[in-house]
Order: C-alpha cells, then structure tokens, then sequence
C-alpha cells in the first residue's frame, strides 16, 4: 500500500470540524483509526466531531470522553454504521486490551483508538493515523493525517 501524509493547520474550532467532517467521509467499515497526541491536543474533540457529523441528522447524542471507561460505542452512523471510540489513556500494560476486548472478533464499523501507542504491540495495522499537535498560536492544532494515498488525496482545501 502507498502511504502519504498530509498535513493541515487548523486555527479554530470550526477549522477542526470541517477537517473532522472531511475525514468522516474517508471512513468506512472495517476501518482502524489512531489518534495521537498531547494531553488536550484535541483528540476527543475531533473524534466527538466526526461522531455529530455522521449520526443520524434527528437523533441528538452526547460524545462523553471515553477516558475513563475506555471504550463508546454508537451506532447508525452514515455512511459506516457502527463506531468504538476507545482511549487507552489509562491503560497500564497493552496485555489488558485482550480483557478490554477491544478488536475482538469480525467487528462491523469503525475503531478510533486515543492514545494508540499504549497499545502497541497488539492492535492491528491501522487504516488512518492521525497525530495532533499544539501549534503556536492559541487555538492552533497541526494534524499529520496518514494512510493510503488514495485515500488522502480525497482531503481537499
């Protein structure tokens, strides 16, 4: 597979969002998505996004952190059905993902893991990377976003 990298600076909150909605439309089921970053960099804000983008436009539903219980799950969301938002913030040793059951068996939908390098050794090849950091202005954030070519071209600005 041709890997790329883009990188894109955001400079608010909506600049974020819009990324978010941009890569929502990347996604598809089956897809393993790594968010990286510092501390508020901002990774449950762009997963909380692209979560409000995809569900279904007359449900309301709130995008709590999944630091401390590990792992969410919605459902209905378009176009990839289901998504495990997971945050291994908290994970002390990556054996304990086998007791999480995160990635068990033929999942249908969408994983976005937080904190994906406390795992390392036993996640599987991820679709998307995606790294966040503080930029030098306030609200500032630079993402790496990286996976196949093909499919990063599709972000366009």
């Amino acid at each position: 597979m041709n890997q790329f990298c883009l990188t894109v600076r955001c400079f608010s909150e909506y600049e974020t969002i819009e990324l978010a909605k941009k890569v929502s439309f990347l996604l598809k089921s089956g897809d393993i998505v790594a968010l990286d970053g510092e501390i508020g960099s901002g990774k449950t804000f762009f997963t909380r996004s692209i979560i409000q983008h995809s569900i279904h436009k007359a449900q309301e539903v709130s995008v709590p952190s999944p630091t401390f219980t590990m792992i969410q799950s919605y459902s209905g969301l378009v176009p990839f059905g289901n998504l495990i938002h997971a945050d291994l913030y908290r994970l002390s040793n990556p054996k304990e993902l086998e007791e999480l059951g995160l990635l068990e068996g033929d999942y249908k939908g969408v994983v976005m893991i937080e904190w994906s390098k406390n795992g390392i050794g036993y996640l599987p090849h991820f679709n998307l990377i995606i790294s966040i950091e503080y930029g030098e202005k306030e609200r500032e954030r630079i993402f790496h976003i990286e996976g196949s070519k093909s499919r990063i071209e599709k972000i366009s600005f």
